[in-house]
């Protein structure tokens, strides 16, 4: 093999080497995670969660009750957000354990609230977290 395609072979392999090395690093979730249990459109099981936040501070949002909390995702303050739960992700419990931090303030609210398949749950966050309601219906 002449040395000049020898290069051109081997300016190819690293070039194929470069583009997949991004696609091998791409985390992924750990099985039977929130983010690993996505809702289907038609998934009558699932529980709707509406968060209203009325504090001012973005806040992340949390599942808890498995070995540890699972992130849902991040509301910014005074804003609405509406998020489904995979009955699975409850781990066969009818409780569903919910958690908010403020981001950067470190205030924390827990709240609990018994559900049943394909339940609506509305959570209103105040601008003092400790009096932050949690109701399912």
């Amino acid at each position: 093999m002449s040395r000049l395609v020898r290069s051109f072979a081997l300016a190819g392999v690293a070039a194929l080497a470069a583009a997949a090395a991004p696609a091998a690093c791409v985390p992924r979730p750990s099985p039977g995670s929130a983010a690993d249990t996505a809702v289907s459109a038609d998934d009558a099981s699932a529980v709707t969660v509406v968060v209203v936040s009325r504090n001012p501070h973005p806040v992340e949002l949390l599942l808890e009750g498995g070995a540890r909390p699972e992130r849902l995702g991040t509301l910014r303050g005074h804003g609405r957000t509406t998020f489904a739960i995979p009955w699975r992700a409850l781990a066969g419990g009818t409780l569903l354990h919910l958690a908010a931090r403020e981001i950067g303030g470190g205030r924390t609210v827990s709240s609990s609230v018994e559900v049943a398949p394909g339940a609506r749950v509305a959570w209103t966050l105040e601008s003092t977290l400790a009096f932050s309601s949690l109701s399912a219906d």
